[in-house]
């Protein structure tokens, strides 16, 4: 917020549901997220978790077993568990490669990703070339989502 922060979205994702196929079954009903264990995320905004808009969301997050500070934690508590983590679908290519995705029975918010900057930094030159290379490299991924659609 601040009207001295300029900003580009760069891609839009939709939430998936995570788990480890070697540990556990596809959950396949909405009883079966209901009743499933969740690897949370902590989305910090000041001292407080900020909850998803979701009806279905607030509900999951009461069946949250462990939180960790970011998506890549996420892997080493799901690797051989049961648990379940809802996350952006392009997490499929990186840190979830490994695991096994399904889209969830529910509807959830799609994921918007943002390139913020300050705009004293708009006309610098090395600024100007970083967010080219951002906008470059978020383009060769989404290139390879779009292949690797599942």
């Amino acid at each position: 917020e601040g009207g001295d922060i300029l900003y580009k979205r760069l891609f839009i994702d939709q939430s998936r549901c995570f788990f480890d196929s070697s540990a556990r079954e596809a959950p396949r009903t909405l009883a079966d997220f209901r009743n499933a264990r969740y690897v949370g995320l902590n989305l910090i905004d000041g001292q407080r978790v900020v909850p998803l808009a979701a009806p279905i969301s607030r509900e999951l997050e009461q069946q949250v077993a462990i939180r960790v500070p970011n998506f890549s934690d996420m892997a080493s508590f799901m690797r051989g568990s049961d648990l379940l983590a809802i996350a952006p679908g392009m997490l499929r290519m990186g840190a979830l490669s490994g695991f096994s995705s399904i889209t969830p029975p529910f509807n959830m918010p799609s994921v918007f990703m943002f390139m913020l900057w300050h705009k004293r930094h708009q006309g610098d030159a090395a600024h100007q070339w970083m967010r080219n290379q951002l906008e470059s490299a978020v383009g060769g991924v989404m290139a390879r989502g779009k292949l690797a659609k599942v």
